[in-house]
């Protein structure tokens, strides 16, 4: 069997900022690739509609959209044909890959499944079996930092700016970034309404999520006990207070470090943690980088870069964009 990187193409790649005056999308499109859509920061609105045999345009009638909030340390994966329409209201920051197949008629995910590096791991094998529309994922993983230098790699190396190690490195990083989608949790509480106590532990972790004793007040807070509470939340999240008060710190304090100059203590104290130490240690553990060494990293260019479908060799759009 043929190796990943001999089976999948990468048509996209997007490692970019936009806001409501840079975005434009009118009509829905799909694509014949998979595509692998991060939000490092910000949100998104998407309208999904059925699928289609088609490729645009034009669409026929396209029947009811449904629409999701994709929302900062959230990814989606979109299979080929599913129509999306895309919304951008703030300044958002995005990863985006295009997965399509080198085997003619082929669909990328029955590619993926045909590797030999799928044909004897079961969750690889129930991702494409699953992927039939939109899969949304919270980057309980790697996937951000493991993303951006595949997207890096990709893009230098359409450029000519490569080594030895290329083939070998984007096998790994194909591999690598599959491996940590499939470890990803799933997001089926997307468009749920929450029970009224899961809605008021929500708005205050969002309001006050920088209080180091929030842990221990958040029960008198909303009237039951943070045993029951952590009953509620992992029905409807799958993780406990104390995990979702620490994601969002953690994204917040990526929020600071982008956005601010302000030290990497400041911002600690600042998002509620009261030791560096601790904030260094649990930062490197989620996002797989320390917060000096992602500050440096967002501070680099980021690219736009795709190219045409029905002739690879012909650069249909390539720029590079400022990330600050």
């Amino acid at each position: 069997m043929k190796k990943l990187s001999e089976l999948i193409k990468t048509p996209t790649l997007m490692n970019t900022i936009y806001t409501p005056e840079t975005f434009s999308q009118a009509v829905p499109h799909a694509h014949p690739g998979v595509e692998l859509v991060y939000i490092v920061s910000g949100h998104i609105d998407m309208d999904f509609y059925p699928k289609s045999d088609i490729v645009p345009p034009p669409f026929p009638d396209l029947g009811k959209a449904t629409r999701v909030t994709i929302s900062s340390g959230q990814f989606m994966l979109i299979d080929s044909y599913v129509p999306h329409l895309q919304y951008v209201n703030e300044r958002v920051h995005m990863l985006v890959l295009e997965l399509d197949t080198r085997i003619k008629n082929a669909l990328p995910k029955n590619s993926l499944a045909a590797s030999s590096f799928a044909e004897n791991c079961e969750p690889i094998a129930n991702l494409c079996k699953s992927l039939n529309d939109v899969l949304i994922f919270a980057d309980d993983s790697n996937v951000c930092a493991i993303l951006s230098k595949t997207l890096l790699l990709l893009y230098n190396n359409y450029h000519g700016k490569h080594d030895d190690y290329f083939d070998i490195d984007l096998e790994l990083s194909l591999k690598r970034l599959v491996i940590e989608i499939c470890k990803s949790r799933k997001l089926t509480f997307l468009g749920k309404k929450h029970n009224i106590y899961v809605a008021k532990a929500l708005a205050l972790l969002d309001s006050h999520y920088n209080e180091t004793n929030l842990s221990e007040q958040i029960g008198a807070m909303i009237g039951i006990s943070l045993h029951q509470l952590n009953i509620y939340l992992k029905q409807a999240f799958g993780r406990s207070f104390g995990r979702l008060l620490a994601d969002k710190r953690l994204d917040s304090a990526k929020s600071l470090l982008k956005a601010t100059n302000y030290s990497v203590g400041s911002i600690a104290r600042q998002v509620g943690f009261n030791s560096l130490r601790r904030f260094e240690s649990a930062f490197k553990e989620k996002f797989a980088v320390t917060p000096k060494k992602y500050r440096q990293n967002y501070e680099e260019q980021g690219f736009v870069f795709w190219t045409d479908s029905e002739n690879v060799a012909h650069v249909a759009e390539d720029f590079r964009i400022r990330l600050e």
